[in-house]
């Protein structure tokens, strides 16, 4: 089962639609989306390509293949514009491995039980990151919008059996790792 993470969209149609096409490209089974689908927040400027209404009908063409989860700029009308389920946390079970998705702007121990093994994805940073703490490994996209790292390339990863990779929204691979290597390197 072939899957893309992305996070913090943030109302932009050209990475809106970059998604689309990556989607369709990749024959992806499922999109695991860390929120912040439609609005820019208040600490981000508003891009030249916004339009949250565009994003939604985006997003809805292939609602079907989406598992998602709340971010801090989401607010209540998009779960109702959006026709895909936005909770808090959420879950789902590849290759045998526990994954749980988070926004990560309120992330404690009492959100999610994890256990070694489980793989936590996050967003809400904007920066890519890889690291595995207390036998859990987490995984951050970075941002398929809005990047805040210092080469900012908007990023996502694909999850392919046991194959994690790293990608610009361009298409420059930046990362191929392991998940079980991922897990026995520390």
């Amino acid at each position: 089962m072939k899957a893309i993470v992305c996070s913090d969209l943030h109302g932009s149609v050209s990475s809106a639609l970059a998604l689309k096409e990556i989607v369709q490209k990749e024959s992806a089974d499922l999109v695991l989306m860390l929120g912040d689908f439609l609005y820019n927040g208040p600490r981000n400027g508003v891009f030249d390509d916004y339009d949250p209404e565009k994003v939604i009908d985006i997003l809805n063409e292939f609602a079907a293949k989406i598992i998602a989860c709340e971010g801090n700029c989401d607010a209540r009308i998009d779960k109702e514009l959006l026709n895909f389920k936005i909770p808090l946390v959420n879950q789902v079970v590849l290759h045998g491995r526990a994954f749980y998705l988070v926004h990560g702007d309120m992330l404690d121990k009492k959100m999610v039980e994890l256990k070694e093994g489980n793989v936590l994805l996050y967003g809400h940073t904007h920066k890519p990151n890889i690291q595995l703490v207390d036998g859990v490994l987490l995984l951050n996209p970075g941002s398929i919008a809005l990047p805040k790292q210092s080469n900012h390339k908007k990023t996502y990863m694909i999850i392919n059996d046991d194959e994690l990779r790293l990608y610009s929204i361009g298409g420059e691979l930046l990362l191929v790792k392991s998940i079980t290597s991922l897990f026995e390197s520390h």
